[in-house]
């Protein structure tokens, strides 16, 4: 959601969630980034809302342009693997191995995260 307060603008990301985090998670704030990006706007919010007991906590983001860089630093690898008909090297955070749908065809997990599965 895009608000307005005043004469600034929010972008809010509202996110169901197991439980409460003690600080936004990272794949939630590059995520955020994007946005920002795309709206021209500074500053968001990150929503939890706890699905059990209804508990919500609220993180401000501001952008950050090395965040963002980064994002889409990640961004041009993947374009460029993808257009040369490569398979793209692996950039995963350990814990994202066990929910991705190409975890089997993947051959260059670090051990550690082969563990992980």
């Amino acid at each position: 959601a895009l608000i307005k307060v005043g004469d600034k603008k929010y972008v809010l990301e509202v996110k169901s969630i197991r439980r409460l985090p003690k600080n936004p998670l990272k794949h939630h704030v590059e995520q955020l980034h994007f946005y920002l990006a795309a709206l021209n706007c500074q500053n968001g919010f990150i929503i939890y809302l706890e699905k059990s007991a209804l508990k919500h906590r609220v993180f401000p983001v501001k952008f950050e342009q090395k965040t963002f860089n980064g994002m889409l630093g990640r961004a041009l690898k993947l374009h460029k693997a993808l257009t040369a008909d490569e398979k793209p090297k692996p950039d995963a955070e350990p814990w994202e191995c066990k929910f991705c749908e190409f975890k089997d065809e993947c051959q260059e997990l670090p051990s550690s995260k082969k563990r992980m599965e």
